[in-house]
């Protein structure tokens, strides 16, 4: 993924790049994958699809852009079981609290599994 900033002579330039961002298809499910990039003021949030077993996941990933940063804001997922369409699974999000400053380009799938495999601090 590549983050442009636009010039004076309606140009633009790469600002970040990052290319591990989003997760790899594992074919678990159609729908796997980059879903949608939403923006609001300073942030945009990347939307992502992935799939576990009879789990579905959706992802958001939010960035804060910050004078001359993007940083990691949060990270939430969402669940919805395939095999039982009435079974509520709670959401979760991890903040600042749980990873500090983290920079956009140093957030990765890894980084980003290995925090879903950790509790959200309150």
């Amino acid at each position: 993924m590549e983050i442009k900033n636009g010039l004076p002579n309606n140009t633009f330039q790469t600002w970040y790049e990052n290319n591990n961002i989003i997760s790899k298809n594992d074919f678990n499910c159609a729908a796997e994958g980059f879903n949608r990039i939403v923006f609001k003021g300073n942030y945009f949030t990347i939307e992502d699809y992935i799939c576990s077993d009879n789990i579905s996941i959706s992802t958001y990933i939010t960035f804060n852009v910050f004078k001359d940063k993007i940083l990691l804001h949060k990270y939430s997922q969402t669940y919805f079981d395939k095999a039982d369409h009435d079974k509520k699974i709670p959401s979760k999000t991890w903040t600042k609290k749980d990873f500090n400053d983290i920079n956009f380009e140093d957030v990765t799938e890894d980084f980003l599994l290995k925090l879903s495999q950790t509790k959200p601090k309150k």
